[in-house]
């Protein structure tokens, strides 16, 4: 195609001069009418046509030649964005490639147990170390069963295990529902346990309320969104921030086939309305099927007896050659009585009907409870517990008290109920009927293990903070309380009382 130079002083362009041209390249003069065309400077170009052809048909062949060079642009446009589409989507694919493979690189199952409500089997505690030696081996077989099934695509995945806990209340509950006779077993058990995989850790979480929940949660949530974890194996507790947690699980779709909800004992309402939304799964060969109880029963001592031999009738006054000469004497009642050990304290009192042990040497080994009086439960309308508190004892009352350091167990229960050998506080003091009455106050302040659900007639222990205001969330110690996230703004009406 021909080029033409406006500003050259020989610009000479076919469709734009209409005048006379006087500064043509040859000098010559040339008068020629506007649109007057050159087949040289326009061939092959333009099809050829008449220099009378209407200005307006040459016009459309411009617009024509124009929609036409649209076109073309579209096409190359099209072609360009198709092309860096193709691109982008084969850049992800392979960065998500890469990130599949970085992923299954380091892959691993955590498996996260709350302890304070997820019990191992009196099997496996009371053996000790072996017992946590056999308990990791168990889980360990139990969850790579679950891998297999949920995740065949990994090979060979990292188990981690975290189990938090109260050890101090743990062992305490233990040892009073006579699951293990001493807290060295549970020691024990938690040094096998230990040992016995590197990924394996038994946490003691200490004695602050709430601790326990808290560290789950936030390590349930860490490991949930952790594109290394590929499933997170949970056995929760009876605490309601679980029933929160989950339901913010619930409210992320990308994250909810990832979590397996391990059921020991039955969940609670805060747990049950979920627990079908998530996979399941039950452990029952290694954890309790049902929660310990806090007091178990003690078997009332057994009657001693003794083999009674034969009876001879013995002569006063005659005597013969072989009785004489024998060295023992022959058994009458006298000697068979003598022989016999006396009863315990305990069977006098089991004998006569009573339900408490009969006044011993120590002062205030009896148990606290008249004889007949019915053992109920209180709740609320929503089924929590109410203790039943004096409020016309004095705060000094309590504080002198308290500074006494008195065995609630031995105080409160009797003699028998203190498991413990090496007990720090005294189970010597001669404690009045008053001071039984305010003791039991002071034992209310500390938390039950079993909160509002507790169902022990006997229990000593508090299930509402003392405290407690219907409707105020917390005290006036705030988080510090040991009541604090569950024993506040509880409706302490009683609305039914269930006899035991």
């Amino acid at each position: 195609m021909a080029h033409y130079d406006p500003f050259a002083s020989s610009f000479d362009h076919p469709l734009i001069n209409s005048s006379p041209d006087f500064s043509s390249r040859n000098g010559t003069f040339s008068n020629r009418p506007v649109g007057g065309l050159q087949s040289s400077s326009l061939a092959g170009v333009l099809p050829s046509f008449g220099s009378q052809q209407p200005l307006r048909d040459r016009l459309t062949i411009w617009k024509e030649l124009d929609a036409e060079r649209h076109l073309l642009l579209n096409d190359l446009l099209y072609q360009l964005e198709t092309t860096q589409e193709q691109l982008r989507k084969t850049r992800l694919e392979q960065q998500a490639s890469n990130c599949l493979d970085y992923e299954d690189r380091n892959a691993f199952v955590m498996v996260l147990i709350d302890g304070d409500g997820t019990v191992f089997n009196k099997e496996l505690l009371s053996k000790g170390e072996a017992g946590g030696k056999e308990a990791a081996n168990r889980l360990v077989l139990a969850a790579s069963d679950l891998i297999a099934q949920r995740l065949a695509h990994l090979q060979s995945p990292k188990l981690v295990l975290r189990i938090y806990a109260d050890l101090a209340a743990l062992s305490d509950l233990l040892v009073r529902s006579q699951i293990i006779e001493s807290p060295l077993t549970l020691d024990d058990f938690i040094r096998g346990f230990n040992s016995s995989e590197a990924l394996f850790d038994f946490v003691d979480t200490g004695n602050r309320p709430g601790a326990t929940a808290d560290k789950v949660c936030q390590l349930l949530k860490l490991n949930l969104y952790d594109c290394h974890c590929h499933q997170v194996i949970f056995a929760p507790s009876h605490s309601r921030e679980y029933g929160v947690a989950l339901q913010e699980v619930l409210g992320d779709s990308q994250v909810v086939s990832h979590l397996t909800l391990v059921e020991s004992v039955p969940f609670d309402k805060e747990l049950e309305h979920v627990q079908s939304q998530f996979h399941s799964a039950r452990f029952d060969s290694i954890f309790c099927k049902s929660r310990p109880s806090g007091l178990a029963a003690i078997a009332p001592p057994k009657p001693a007896s003794a083999v009674l031999p034969a009876l001879t009738k013995v002569e006063s006054n005659k005597t013969t050659a072989n009785s004489s000469a024998s060295s023992t004497p022959a058994p009458n009642w006298a000697t068979i009585t003598a022989a016999i050990p006396p009863a315990p304290p305990g069977l006098k009192a089991l004998a006569n009907g009573s339900t408490t042990s009969v006044n011993s040497s120590k002062a205030g080994s009896k148990v606290a409870g008249k004889p007949g009086k019915p053992r109920t439960i209180q709740t609320n309308r929503f089924g929590q517990r109410i203790d039943d508190t004096d409020s016309t004892i004095p705060n000094y009352e309590i504080q002198r008290v308290k500074k006494l350091k008195l065995c609630n167990l031995y105080y409160l229960q009797g003699k028998d109920m203190c498991p413990s050998s090496s007990c720090t506080h005294r189970h010597d003091y001669p404690i009045s009927n008053s001071e039984r009455r305010t003791l039991r106050e002071v034992a209310r302040m500390t938390p039950c293990y079993f909160r509002t659900e507790c169902e022990n007639p006997d229990c000593i222990y508090g299930h509402q903070c003392p405290q407690n205001k219907p409707n105020e969330p917390d005290c006036y110690f705030k988080e510090d309380c040991r009541y604090h996230g569950w024993g506040h703004g509880i409706d302490t009406r009683v609305v039914k009382t269930t006899k035991i």
